[in-house]
């Protein structure tokens, strides 16, 4: 929780440079989408409202955020076209649907690449830039944080259990729109 209200900071205080000192009086309309189909309850959401909650406080109220939870505004890459064409300002998305837009950005879904949570951690902190740059480049949005949920792991019954990668043999394995996720 306490990594959760560091990265919700990082954010208004990120939202408050963006749009500067806008005057209560004209606030400054910002359309956040969620493209998660979640409960109220869910990790995203509560990250919004907080996330809209700190900012609100640390803008003076500048802002009229209108949030629009479990993809009521297309799933994840009819908001990554949403926030290319300004009509959609925030999203969280997963950084596997975002590589398509911004392909330099994949190397977060790069599989077996780092052995610990810290290590990818450490990387994306001393690539910051550099990731940005081709988020805004090839993809047209900036970052705000990268929220680290864990990785995926392939999901199968007891009667068809995969321990091995000759046990995978045949098996139809759902996976993103993402060419690298696609391919492994």
């Amino acid at each position: 929780m306490k990594k959760l209200l560091v990265a919700c900071l990082l954010c208004a205080s990120v939202i408050g440079l963006a749009f500067g000192q806008a005057k209560a009086a004209s606030k400054t309309t910002v359309i956040v989408a969620s493209s998660v189909d979640a409960n109220p309850q869910n990790y995203t959401n509560v990250f919004y409202n907080k996330f809209i909650e700190l900012a609100q406080q640390y803008s003076d109220n500048a802002f009229d955020f209108q949030f629009f939870p479990s993809m009521q505004l297309g799933d994840e890459q009819e908001t990554v076209r949403g926030i290319q064409l300004g009509t959609i300002h925030i999203a969280n998305l997963a950084t596997n649907n975002y590589a398509p837009f911004a392909p330099s950005c994949g190397w977060v879904n790069m599989p077996y690449m780092f052995d610990s949570l810290e290590e990818f951690r450490a990387l994306v902190d001393a690539m910051w830039d550099q990731n940005n740059e081709w988020a805004i480049k090839e993809g047209g949005c900036r970052l705000l944080c990268i929220l680290d949920i864990g990785y995926r792991q392939l999901t199968t019954s007891a009667k068809h259990p995969v321990r091995k990668l000759s046990d995978a043999k045949g098996i139809k394995i759902r996976t993103p729109q993402n060419a690298l996720m696609v391919s492994t």
